[in-house]
């Protein structure tokens, strides 16, 4: 964002942080890969992952390393990112003389049409509207100091392990209420069998709006699953768009729990911002070496444990299951407060054709994502490929990576003749109008 001449306009390819791109990048190949899931099974089963019924040490391999390393873990990445970047932009809309309201508002806004758009049209798992109202806790706290904006982060980040403790707790006291916290064991049928007074009879199962009223709006019901994996396969149209709409909205009334980790995330961006953590120094240096400590020291043995406790009964009914979701979350909490210096560093240190197409990657990540989804989205659903349901786990965490691969070609030869990416493009011409849409110069030459 240049405030050089005391208007708002958008940054300049020259003023952006590379190291920070390459960050970027990195962190849609982890939601990508966590995503695969999500893309290519009903919701309920990637939310609970049927791991106890599955036979390969490959698929259970994939799914330690993708729980472990990926889950949650490179989405709070993005989220501390984005918390960084949006801390930066309010400052510098303040030092320009405009109101960092206004400034957030047409910018969330902007961004809530493009998660609004991506929900309804393409892929009911989108993050960006979460964001726009997410990132609200960022604007609030903009004038708070340091010291409040980091504890606010750490008690932010602590919500979920809390109630996941508690939960625990209130268990171990009442055990009559644990069957209410474990989920009934889901499986597809694709047919329903009714007893009739000749014997049984075979009918088919109900679709649509009849599958969801059967499973009584449940989505973990059988009746949902086989519904949902039909319409994503073979439709109608209208069927796969009444379950993308009613998973997203199920997955937006869970982000009052969900979303206290990325408002943390946010946080801790910000914070990083006021610290100066990502310029040059020993100041900054020791900063990011406290946060790998944390990272390294009590992230990744938590992720480790709690996913290696899940992998053995993933039920969060089950005393193993629910400390190991314990552990998962703290993991989740502490795990990218490492990777997040790590990958800055990587990104700083090394050079050549990885980091500027990777870094390319991140300066074009609203396009990636999108573009990732829409690509998901044809493999997978039935006006396209209609590979839904019907692929194995680790083969549905290697699609996203091929993708996310296929633009590491695209999108360094698009910014060598584009300023930006063409959502970009879109976004800062609804955002800051004609000073939003300029042409300059290539940016990355050979």
């Amino acid at each position: 964002m240049n405030i050089a001449s005391g208007a708002m306009q958008p940054t300049r390819p020259g003023e952006r942080d590379q190291a920070l791109d390459f960050v970027r990048g990195t962190a849609l190949l982890g939601i990508g890969v966590v995503n695969g899931a999500f893309f290519f099974t009903p919701f309920m089963h990637a939310v609970h992952p049927p791991v106890a019924e599955w036979d390969s040490w490959l698929t259970r391999a994939t799914w330690f390393v993708n729980s472990a390393l990926f889950q949650g873990k490179f989405i709070a990445l993005f989220s501390l990112l984005f918390g960084l970047g949006l801390a930066m932009q309010l400052e510098r809309a303040t030092a320009a003389g405009r109101s960092r309201w206004r400034f957030a508002m047409r910018r969330l806004l902007v961004l809530a049409g493009f998660g609004l758009a991506h929900a309804m049209l393409i892929w009911y798992g989108d993050i960006l509207f979460a964001y726009s109202l997410t990132a609200w806790i960022v604007v609030l706290t903009s004038r708070l100091p340091d010291r409040w904006v980091g504890r606010l982060a750490a008690v932010a980040l602590c919500v979920m392990p809390t109630c996941m403790g508690g939960a625990i707790a209130v268990q171990a006291v009442f055990p009559e209420v644990t069957a209410a916290f474990q989920p009934p064991v889901a499986g597809t049928t694709g047919e329903s069998v009714v007893e009739a007074s000749d014997g049984a009879e075979v009918v088919p199962a109900p679709r649509g709006w009849d599958a969801m009223v059967a499973a009584m709006g449940d989505p973990n019901n059988p009746a949902w699953i086989d519904a949902e994996t039909v319409a994503m396969q073979a439709g109608p149209p209208m069927d796969r768009q009444l379950f993308r709409s009613v998973n997203w909205a199920y997955a937006i009334l869970s982000w009052p729990m969900w979303g206290s980790h990325s408002a943390g995330m946010m946080l801790v961006g910000a914070w990083l911002w006021r610290k100066r953590a990502t310029a040059p120094g020993p100041a900054a240096a020791a900063v990011l070496a406290r946060l790998r400590a944390i990272g390294l020291l009590v992230g990744l043995p938590f992720s480790l444990i709690g996913t290696a406790l899940l992998l053995g009964d993933p039920l969060a009914g089950a005393q193993r299951g629910q400390l190991g979701s314990l552990l998962f979350l703290v993991g989740m909490g502490t795990l990218p407060l490492a990777y997040f210096p790590i990958l800055l560093t990587v990104g700083r240190t090394l050079h050549g054709w990885f980091v500027d197409h990777v870094a390319a990657i991140g300066r074009m990540c609203l396009t990636a994502y999108i573009a990732t989804s829409v690509v998901a989205a044809f493999v997978a659903e039935g006006w396209g490929l209609g590979y839904f349901g019907r692929l194995s786990f680790t083969t549905i965490t290697l699609v996203p990576v091929a993708i996310w691969t296929a633009w590491l070609l695209v999108c360094l030869p698009w910014l060598r003749r584009h300023e930006f990416g063409p959502l970009e493009w879109v976004w800062r011409r609804l955002e800051y109008g004609g000073r939003g849409a300029q042409k300059a110069a290539p940016v990355l030459s050979d």
